[in-house]
């Protein structure tokens, strides 16, 4: 399926844009969460992603909120560093989430636009059968008025004998 390059980048600017806002979103929550919690809103902005873009833009989404949270969200801030066990085996699971996500979002952005594909050949279909509904309908319409013309015709021309002149 072929896709218009507009549409590729909207997609793609979904996972980015949503990145940046889930983690901008994330940073305004530390007075409350601390350092808990750090994947919590970016897998908001993943699921998004996949509602709107499907599973590519999503993964990539799932692939930029790791670097992201990993960079701004996970101590020591600021380094790509994960310094424990805690951290690693936290970023594994926020990948496995992330790539679950993405792809049961992109199986639903896929069945829609299944969807509506056969949702727009149906109505094509519609459209040619009363097309040639209608066409029959002229057809027949004509017909009728033939014989309309044929009755009265031969209505004004018979011939009437009365009973008993054989």
């Amino acid at each position: 399926m072929s896709q218009h390059p507009h549409a590729i980048i909207l997609r793609y600017g979904c996972a980015v844009v949503g990145v940046a806002l889930a983690i901008w979103v994330r940073l305004l929550l530390d007075p409350v969460l601390g350092e808990h919690y750090p994947f919590a809103v970016i897998w908001l902005a993943v699921l998004g992603t996949a509602w709107y873009g499907g599973f590519r833009p999503a993964l990539a989404a799932a692939i930029l909120g790791a670097v992201g949270s990993n960079y701004f969200l996970i101590a020591p801030r600021g380094s790509f560093e994960l310094t424990s066990v805690e951290q690693r085996v936290g970023m594994a699971l926020y990948l496995v989430i992330g790539l679950a996500i993405a792809l049961f979002g992109g199986s639903l952005h896929a069945a829609e636009g299944a969807r509506r594909e056969a949702n727009a050949r149906l109505e094509a279909r519609v459209r040619e059968r009363t097309e040639e509904l209608g066409q029959a309908n002229d057809r027949l319409r004509t017909s009728e008025e033939r014989l309309h013309l044929i009755v009265h015709g031969v209505s004004s021309h018979a011939i009437y004998t009365p009973p008993g002149n054989d």
